[in-house]
């Protein structure tokens, strides 16, 4: 089977949740589709973990396993689809894992200050910014706006 083809149904997934990012597809080149349903399926996965889970105990498990699959992903060894496509393309996934398992720790996040909202959501939303210029060859400095886009977006 095709690395697109086992991908597939977690594309499927996250454009379901977002219809507007079939649109948007168009825009990908072809030869950084595989890429981007990989990356992008995979943000929908950890944001749908953190953020939609309720109950503690589930999101709390598979928070640590995502955590320990991205892991994975900076050493080669996957064993998620997505993953499997991921490790093929070099970037810093590492402090993405921690930062993710720490946001996912927290959860449910309640605070009436956006800036300290935003300041939590920091170190998972640069490790984003990071390795999203490194998938995709982008020259933009990874900064507090960068981080602060990916942050508004993760609470969408």
């Amino acid at each position: 089977m095709e690395t697109a083809d086992t991908i597939d149904s977690y594309r499927l997934k996250w454009q379901a949740f977002w219809p507007e990012q079939a649109i948007l597809d168009v825009f990908v080149p072809i030869k950084q589709k595989t890429k981007c349903h990989a990356w992008l399926s995979l943000l929908f996965e950890l944001q749908s973990c953190a953020f939609a889970i309720e109950h503690d105990a589930v999101r709390e498990q598979k928070a640590l396993w995502w955590a320990q699959e991205i892991n994975a992903i900076n050493q080669s060894v996957g064993r998620h689809p997505l993953s499997q496509v991921l490790q093929e393309y070099t970037a810093d996934y590492a402090a993405l894992a921690d930062a993710f398992l720490s946001v996912a720790n927290q959860t449910p996040i309640r605070s009436s200050n956006t800036q300290a909202l935003l300041e939590l959501l920091k170190p998972m939303s640069q490790a984003i910014s990071k390795i999203e210029n490194q998938l995709f060859n982008g020259n933009l400095e990874v900064n507090a706006e960068n981080a602060q886009a990916v942050s508004v977006q993760l609470l969408l």
